[in-house]
């Protein structure tokens, strides 16, 4: 199988996030907070991707009841599983101010900047089994 990248998956199966995500890439040292709030919204697509690679219709709305209900029904495994909601969490601390506490704005943003920045390698391996889910008839 032929390898993809990030971008390059982005821009083939979530064509809609393909300037949202570059964005997000170049301004993860400057806006770390977007870019987390981006990687959660990417990671709902995807597994909006995954339920429909499978036909099965989602019940859920939210992202971590899709997650538990597309592991349930057996679509995903908890490897998967664990990274979707790793980055969920990673994202949930940029959208909502309280999560990441710090005594300056600088502190503040470098540890989004961590977590944006390990966010991005769990999503390189959510893109990794997600393009190999895709290519292989279920």
């Amino acid at each position: 199988m032929k390898r993809i990248t990030d971008l390059k998956f982005v821009d083939t199966y979530l064509t809609e996030f393909t300037g949202d995500y570059r964005t997000a890439l170049e301004v993860i040292d400057e806006l770390p907070d977007y870019t987390l709030v981006t990687l959660r919204d990417l990671i709902d697509h995807i597994i909006d991707l995954i339920a429909a690679h499978h036909n099965y219709s989602l019940k859920a709305a939210s992202i971590f009841t899709k997650i538990k209900e597309l592991q349930d029904a057996s679509k995903i495994d908890s490897y998967l599983a664990d990274l979707l909601h790793s980055i969920r969490i990673k994202g949930n601390s940029g959208a909502h101010k309280k999560e990441v506490s710090a005594d300056t704005h600088d502190q503040r943003k470098d540890k989004l900047r961590e977590l944006a920045l390990s966010a991005r390698e769990e999503l390189l391996e959510v893109l990794k089994t997600v393009s190999s889910l895709l290519h292989n008839k279920t």
